[in-house]
């Protein structure tokens, strides 16, 4: 599996626009966003966990990177996300960082994308 296919295998699950209007900061420098989160749980409850690890891992990647996304648009005064938005290094960040603990060794060796993502989280 590589990006360009996990992004293929994956985006079809989730709307092409995502409402985040209803976005409120929660604690020191988190953010909460309604909306979001209820789609997140529709997708994740269409997971096959037993045996769709690429959704798995790759769903979570997803609604990271969007989570992340809608923080910066939002603060922007930005309420609607494109799942197009999500850059691919972004992606590759979180599906890097969802695939190193134990037991991911498998998806791990399949993973054919870049192994030290240029990405840093908090750039």
């Amino acid at each position: 599996m590589n990006l360009p296919e996990l992004r293929q295998y994956l985006t079809p699950s989730w709307p092409a626009e995502i409402y985040i209007g209803d976005g409120f900061p929660t604690g020191v420098d988190g953010f909460r966003f309604p909306n979001l989160n209820e789609i997140q749980r529709k997708v994740d409850a269409n997971i096959n966990y037993e045996s769709d690890n690429w959704g798995a891992v790759g769903h979570w990647a997803i609604f990271q990177a969007l989570h992340k996304l809608s923080k910066k648009a939002l603060s922007e005064g930005v309420v609607i996300i494109k799942i197009s938005d999500i850059p691919d290094e972004l992606l590759d960040y979180y599906v890097h960082q969802n695939i190193s603990g134990e037991g991911w060794e498998i998806e791990r060796e399949s993973y054919k994308n870049s192994p030290n993502p240029s990405f840093k989280r908090d750039a």
